[in-house]
């Protein structure tokens, strides 16, 4: 379904004759990519409650983890019109950790922070070292915010903010609480500020021991 949907899409076998094909393939894509990013996650989550999440860890350079991150996310971004930027210092040391939990981690704050900022608005994942000896990553936007008990609702799984706009867009309700989970695993935290109409900054703090 993905694939066929995908190449009705982008039309590689030529035109298909009337505009509302192009809604069609596009509503089939989108639906089958919210379907499998559900059935991961839920997979995952379950994993990870039955203690049975193991992490396949090694040394990562987090410059090529990040930029392979906003590669993915790029052209929803443009079709947005954000300003999607990075700011990771070259000299950044590696860190050891699951590659595939933490393409997961930046995926996700990415993905929400390009949904839920308006047309035209900021987004910047960066990376720094917090006292010389463990990694940060954080990804701000100028996006809708989110109030006290919002922050709260949105780690909790099948849980998703309260403002109308938050409501617009599809969603498991599940990739801010699996983030966390995942987090937690390699020791770190996820902290989340955020005010309503201002934007929101995640930051996934690593622990120092994850230094290279």
């Amino acid at each position: 379904m993905m694939g066929f949907s995908e190449i009705m899409s982008l039309k590689l076998y030529g035109p298909l004759g009337d505009a509302r094909y192009d809604d069609y393939a596009s509503d089939i894509h989108q639906s089958g990519s919210l379907l499998i990013s559900l059935i991961d996650d839920i997979l995952d989550l379950s994993k990870i409650e039955a203690g049975k999440y193991v992490l396949n860890e090694e040394t990562l350079d987090i410059a090529h983890l990040i930029h392979t991150c906003v590669n993915m996310i790029t052209t929803l971004a443009n079709i947005k019109k954000l300003d999607l930027t990075t700011d990771v210092p070259p000299d950044l040391p590696r860190f050891f950790a699951d590659e595939r939990a933490m393409m997961q981690i930046v995926n996700n704050l990415l993905s929400n922070a390009v949904k839920f900022t308006p047309e035209g608005g900021h987004v910047t994942v960066s990376a720094k070292l917090r006292d010389e000896m463990a990694i940060d990553i954080v990804v701000t936007d100028t996006g809708i915010g989110m109030s006290r008990l919002d922050i709260t609702k949105v780690l909790k799984p099948f849980e998703q903010a309260d403002s109308t706009h938050a409501k617009r867009h599809e969603g498991t309700g599940l990739g801010l609480h699996l983030c966390q989970n995942l987090v937690k695993m390699h020791g770190g935290e996820l902290v989340i500020k955020s005010e309503e109409g201002m934007g929101t900054s995640f930051t996934v703090h690593m622990p120092p021991e994850r230094t290279c």
